[in-house]
């Protein structure tokens, strides 16, 4: 018979670590859940500049020489986002 090292009161029988490790469980439980909420916010705003930037980056892109470089910077700005808001998809 395994006897808890450490007991709450007399007429206890789970173990003191047991009681905190079920707190514990619930603040972790907590925690991802906060996270998934602020991941889905950050998913939700951020999903909103693709549409404008992906139009700025085709106005500019054809506006010709004197342009390139934004539209360079509008691409590759435009491939960072749509590449945040997809991993932020697949971890929501």
């Amino acid at each position: 018979m395994d006897t808890p090292l450490f007991s709450l009161g007399k007429g206890s029988t789970q173990p003191v670590s047991s009681f905190y490790t079920q707190g514990t469980n619930f603040h972790i439980l907590n925690y991802f859940q906060q996270l998934k909420d602020k991941l889905s916010i950050a998913y939700l705003k951020l999903s909103r500049y693709i549409s404008p930037l992906y139009i700025a980056y085709c106005y500019e892109a054809k506006q010709g020489h004197k342009h390139i470089q934004l539209a360079q910077e509008l691409r590759d700005t435009s491939f960072y986002l749509n590449s945040a808001v997809s991993t932020l998809r697949h971890e929501v």
